[in-house]
């Protein structure tokens, strides 16, 4: 997914995912429960990596076995959507000189 931003708006996406995982890791250690009401409603739906981290917490705890379920289907939808993203992103056109002109007398 970060290739994928990357390869559309360059370094400028970078902040995006400072960001996300500024506020993102302390709330990935925490249980949904004890979340901050704003966390738990806007952020933490926000953050891919929550579907990750709902998984484990699935499989070591829980001990459920690896399923076909929502936080699996929302990983293959995001891989599959920054896979498409970072393939589409080779026809963007390309800022700056159209070519290079040969100047005359060269």
């Amino acid at each position: 997914m970060i290739f994928a931003i990357l390869s559309w708006i360059g370094f400028a996406g970078i902040p995006i995912f400072v960001l996300l995982l500024f506020f993102g890791i302390p709330l990935l250690q925490m249980t949904p429960e004890v979340m901050p009401t704003f966390y738990k409603n806007w952020v933490y739906p926000w953050m891919p990596m929550h579907f990750m981290v709902e998984g484990l917490r699935k499989l070591f705890f829980y001990h459920n076995a690896i399923r076909w379920e929502t936080s699996t289907i929302a990983l293959t939808w995001i891989a599959i959507g920054s896979l498409i993203l970072a393939v589409l992103s080779v026809w963007k056109p390309k800022k700056g000189k159209v070519g290079i002109e040969e100047e005359p007398g060269m």
